[in-house]
């Protein structure tokens, strides 16, 4: 897991664009124990109503912890971000869908948003695990726990995909 700067550095060095959440740092340094930020990037993944007020923002990338020769397995794999006014949800591929097509409602948060010269940045408090995620954790956290905050970090001027 890489650590990153809380915001985008002047001129845009070093900026990694995308999807940045630490999910539960608890869960995750119980899971990695390392130190650092334990912030992970899902890279942008290009759809239709990308960047709308109301719309999608779409991510590509999966993380899977492993612990107990198994027993514990938590996948958090192609996240989309759905934007609505001042709140919004994140879902992810369902990992108990074998089709693979399904999507699972992970978390809602409240959302604020800021434009940074040629980068928009969304963030996500007040990040509450959806009571029909909690199997994801194996019903550790309850429905409503307070999961870290996300941003999401974007160029004004992106690729979209018709499709």
């Amino acid at each position: 897991m890489k650590g990153l700067a809380d915001g985008p550095t002047p001129g845009g060095a070093d900026i990694l664009l995308g999807l940045r959440w630490a999910i539960k740092r608890s869960f995750v340094a119980y899971i990695s124990h390392a130190p650092g930020s334990q912030e992970i990037v899902f890279p942008y993944n290009p759809g239709p109503n990308c960047g709308q007020p109301s719309g999608s923002l779409r991510f590509g990338g999966t993380v899977a912890f492993s612990a107990h020769a198994g027993a514990l397995l938590v996948q958090v794999a192609s996240p989309h971000v759905e934007l609505n006014g001042s709140g919004g949800s994140l879902t992810i591929a369902d990992p108990f869908d074998r089709s693979g097509r399904a999507r699972r409602l992970l978390a809602n948060f409240d959302v604020g948003y800021e434009r940074l010269g040629p980068f928009e940045r969304w963030t996500g408090t007040a990040v509450r695990l959806a009571p029909e995620a909690t199997a994801l954790f194996n019903e550790v956290y309850p429905a409503d726990a307070e999961f870290d905050p996300l941003t999401v970090v974007l160029p004004v001027q992106r690729p979209t995909s018709s499709g």
